[in-house]
């Protein structure tokens, strides 16, 4: 074995120092490295204690490597891979007591005993080999076992993922029913209040059409009242025929209501004066005149002539004076002088 490879062992042996505590392994290590060390003291005498140090050393490199792996998994080690490990470092142990036995040997008892040198070196290199199937077979029930625990923790993951979401389904299908509970509770109380609604008009129209049939009167006396009602603010919406200044009468002027006392204002803005087909109308000429008591024709000049009179008055609505009028008498077949009566007014519309 080169001097490249013993280092190469002694360097992976040595980070066993690194690996967090494994029961027996810094042990058996620590003996293969002895072995090594022996192995480089006799590598020139016997070259099948050389290959056994090499099994020695490759055997225990194996397990540090595994064991790294495993911790870098943040895994267990399995009880049964310290049971062998232990296992090892007793083989390892009397591996060296064989080496160091060998080493302090003499010449002639070295030549005598090379046969049994070689059995016992190959008995101890099956061993090894045996230890490290045992460990092979270890670390794939390990792995195994690791496999398992992984699907048994998946297993389980879905498991509690089946459960949240059955639980969520739970919760929604309660919601869902809880809401249509709640609709359907609304819904009767709708129904409820329009059928309360409903009775309560009918109830109403009955006891309205059984006060109608038992008291007609008091049902006619009620609509009379509307329509006094709505005949009266109808009226008072309409404006006065006098309530504006020089306001002009239709031909219904003769049945409208005038005041017959004089008022504070002027004599010309108080009263109005029927309409004439041939000149404006003026006012009237007192305010003691009421028109439409006795048949009047206007003329051409703006005055009226009362009709079936034995005195036929003349008035003029320019409350001027009257001269030299020839009225026609149109219901005789023939002209004649009339009486011409002058009317003076003063200032405040008084006949004098």
């Amino acid at each position: 074995m080169s001097d490249i490879a013993l280092e190469g062992f002694r360097v992976v042996l040595e980070a066993t120092r690194d690996l967090p505590a494994v029961p027996f392994l810094r042990e058996a290590a620590s003996i293969a490295l002895r072995i090594l060390d022996i192995a480089r003291a006799v590598r020139s005498q016997s070259r099948a204690f050389d290959d056994l140090a090499t099994d020695a050393c490759s055997i225990v490199q194996t397990i540090v490597v595994e064991c790294q792996n495993i911790a870098m998994e943040g895994r267990e080690l399995p009880q049964r891979l310290h049971i062998h490990i232990a296992s090892l470092a007793r083989n390892l142990s009397t591996i060296e007591k064989f080496a160091r036995k060998k080493v302090g040997r003499g010449t002639i008892k070295k030549i005598i005993l090379h046969s049994k040198d070689l059995a016992e070196i190959s008995r101890y290199r099956q061993v090894l080999r045996q230890s490290l199937d045992v460990f092979g077979i270890q670390t794939s029930i390990s792995i195994q076992a690791n496999l398992h625990h992984v699907m048994d923790s998946i297993q389980q993951q879905n498991a509690e993922v089946t459960a949240n979401l059955q639980h969520q389904e739970d919760v929604r299908r309660r919601q869902e029913e809880e809401l249509l509970s709640r609709l359907e509770i609304l819904r009767i109380q709708e129904e409820e209040r329009n059928t309360w609604l409903s009775d309560g008009t009918e109830t109403l129209q009955g006891s309205d059409q059984e006060d109608s049939e038992s008291h007609p009167d008091s049902v006619q006396q009620s609509q009379h009242r509307t329509k006094k009602r709505e005949t009266k603010s109808s009226t008072e919406q309409k404006p006065h025929p006098c309530s504006k200044k020089g306001h002009h009468h239709g031909d219904d002027f003769s049945y409208q209501s005038y005041s017959r006392y004089p008022t504070d204002g002027s004599f010309y803005e108080t009263f109005t004066h029927p309409s004439s087909p041939y000149a404006f109308s003026g006012f009237y000429p007192t305010p003691f005149f009421i028109p439409g008591l006795f048949p009047t024709m206007p003329n051409i000049s703006g005055g009226s002539v009362s009709m079936g009179e034995s005195n036929t008055v003349l008035t003029n609505y320019n409350c001027g004076n009257i001269t030299n009028t020839v009225i026609t008498d149109s219901m005789n077949s023939h002209s004649s002088k009339k009486k011409i009566v002058r009317v003076e007014y003063d200032s405040s519309g008084d006949e004098y």
